[in-house]
């Protein structure tokens, strides 16, 4: 059974960054990855972030996942 969900990305002010996903089907197998620029299209500052996942299936069952991830610069 598939589990539909929404990953956010907040900063450490709780202030929404960017949606990665939203209401996607899910698989183990997905991998989703965050580019580091916010809805408009701007860079991130470099630091922490919050990564929000909240996640339902077709039987009722909610999920819920909070991480910190650290936002680094380009190695060049």
């Amino acid at each position: 059974n598939g589990w539909v969900g929404t990953i956010t990305i907040f900063n450490t002010n709780g202030s929404e960054v960017k949606k990665i996903a939203n209401n996607k089907l899910l698989s183990p197998s997905d991998i989703l990855i965050w580019d580091g620029l916010d809805e408009e299209g701007q860079r991130c500052n470099i630091g922490h972030y919050i990564v929000l996942l909240s996640a339902f299936n077709n039987q009722g069952k909610t999920i819920s996942q909070k991480e910190i991830v650290n936002l680094l610069d380009a190695i060049r």
